[in-house]
């Protein structure tokens, strides 16, 4: 059967209206089966961010109110007409006097006269690493160190300004006069008395009129504030917000387990996973092996899909009149479960009364003397020496039946063997003498022996990994099996995972899927 890669389309076809029934049907199953993967992605995410709340420090914000007006001072000013009081107060001016560096001092030593002694003092700014450096190395050249070097020093009360001056916020409210003076602090007490002591001092204090010359308050507003409001020690903090932390802890860990099943269904659709996909893409399915971990764990399941791709293979049309069938099997890449399919259908065709011929043409990688717990050597690379009859090669394994013809003792040159006219003469030596010959071959898509063989056999079968192998490698090895002249019977699934394809809505998943659950076992 040519390799097409898709199925025509009807000329008179038109697309079915999306079925809101069915999207939600299919959204709901594949939550189902990423259910495990939305839990590992949605809990850790929603733990980090309400762990967040455990680890952030308390903040505590406490307010105090001012209102802004005029104040009337008894000046000479150069226009006697003009009224200061009328038009609206300079604020901002009000507001940029409260955050200077002299009120900031004065709150400083406010506070460490009502005991916060971390106000109190500030000790010298230590040097950088850099400083230290540079005055060891000009200690080594005897030289004195240059003011540069030498450790800054600060202010203490210049020192406890700039600490405090980060924790003020100073904002007018809306397009009042009034002022909002807040202060946070992770002490709630040290909170209150910070916005209290800026307020009263807003208030109170007159040094910079008596710092203004005669001439200098004449041009000037010069503003009067009043506390309306004390601000009161806070008994809530005011951060870290418990609810908005946990409301985007939820959001966020819903999204991210949301895009990694989205994402994880994006790379599962890019595999095979049906033999209803294979057959829609123009190539025969030949069914489907369920997957095992152990070779003792094979049950009725896996032996009823080898028997049912026997079934399949028997009823391909005879390429010779005469003779057995050659059947090549091959994969895109390797351990995707060729040799296990091709040893599973050739005891399943020996249990069956034909005589069957099991050939490892796979002479760069040789499993299956393994399998059938065979000597590797003599076999096939043996069969093309001088005086060698092949028929003593040819091992038969007691316990199936089947005649085994293994790899043989390695070679530099696989190709050289392979493409030989003496392989080709024993190949119809074998078609003759046996009922079916089945030829495991490397990967197609890893090296070249496969496209070779695939023109001497009847047919080839490609074994496709079950959710591994993606369709892009499935497509470049059945599209180099038709540019090889070979003739392609169809695509077997192997290893499947036949509980998790029960979740897909595949025809293929409800039927074998309820038929294979309780025997087949999660890969």
């Amino acid at each position: 059967m040519p390799y097409q890669p898709t199925l025509p389309v009807p000329d008179d076809a038109s697309p079915l209206p999306p079925d809101p029934r069915a999207s939600m049907e299919r959204a709901v199953r594949m939550l189902w089966r990423r259910g495990w993967l939305l839990l590992l992605v949605f809990l850790p995410v929603l733990a980090i961010g309400l762990f967040s709340l455990l680890i952030l420090p308390e903040r505590f914000t406490t307010h105090a109110t001012l209102i802004v007006g005029f104040r009337h001072p008894e000046l000479a000013t150069v226009d006697p007409g003009r009224d200061p009081s009328r038009g609206e107060p300079d604020i901002d001016g009000a507001i940029e006097l409260m955050k200077s560096p002299e009120a900031m001092r004065q709150v400083a030593a406010t506070l460490a006269e009502e005991g916060q002694t971390e106000f109190a003092s500030a000790p010298p700014a230590s040097p950088s690493s850099l400083g230290r450096l540079r005055r060891f190395a000009a200690g080594l050249l005897g030289r004195t160190a240059t003011p540069a070097l030498q450790p800054r020093t600060q202010n203490s009360a210049d020192a406890a300004a700039a600490r405090l001056r980060g924790g003020f916020r100073v904002e007018r409210i809306g397009r009042s006069t009034l002022v909002s003076v807040a202060f946070t602090s992770s002490d709630p007490t040290l909170a209150a008395q910070a916005a209290n002591a800026l307020a009263t001092f807003s208030a109170n204090d007159e040094t910079f009129l008596s710092r203004m010359s005669l001439a200098e308050r004449s041009g000037f507003q010069i503003m009067k504030t009043s506390v309306t409001s004390a601000a009161a020690v806070p008994e809530e903090p005011s951060s870290p917000n418990a609810a908005l932390i946990a409301g985007i802890s939820l959001l966020a860990a819903l999204g991210a387990a949301l895009t990694a099943v989205l994402f994880g269904e994006y790379r599962a659709q890019q595999t095979v996973l049906s033999t209803e996909e294979v057959s829609r893409r123009g190539v025969r399915a030949l069914g489907l092996i369920p997957a095992y971990r152990l070779a003792t764990e094979r049950g009725l399941a896996f032996d009823h899909s080898v028997d049912t791709l026997q079934a399949t293979l028997a009823t391909l049309p005879r390429r010779q009149a005469e003779g057995g069938a050659v059947l090549l099997f091959t994969s895109a890449l390797p351990e995707e479960g060729k040799s296990t399919t091709i040893a599973a259908l050739a005891g399943s065709l020996a249990g069956a009364g034909r005589k069957v011929l099991l050939v490892d043409a796979d002479l760069r990688s040789p499993s299956l003397h393994r399998t059938f717990g065979l000597a590797r050597a003599p076999g096939l690379t043996t069969c093309f020496c001088e005086g060698v009859r092949v028929g003593d090669m040819i091992q038969r394994d007691p316990a199936t039946g089947v005649h085994v013809l293994t790899a043989g003792e390695p070679v530099r040159n696989p190709l050289k063997v392979l493409t030989s006219a003496a392989f080709r003469e024993k190949l119809d030596d074998w078609r003759a003498a046996f009922d079916l010959v089945l030829i495991d071959s490397p990967p197609i898509l890893s090296v070249g022996d496969a496209r070779l063989l695939a023109a001497s056999a009847d047919y080839t079968v490609v074994i496709a990994r079950w959710s591994k192998t993606s369709w892009m490698a499935l497509n470049q090895a059945l599209r180099r099996i038709s540019e090889s002249g070979g003739r392609i019977a169809g695509v077997t699934l192997s290893r499947v995972n036949v509980r998790k394809l029960a979740r897909y809505s595949y025809a293929d998943a409800e039927v074998y899927g309820r038929a294979y659950g309780g025997h087949a076992q999660e890969n």
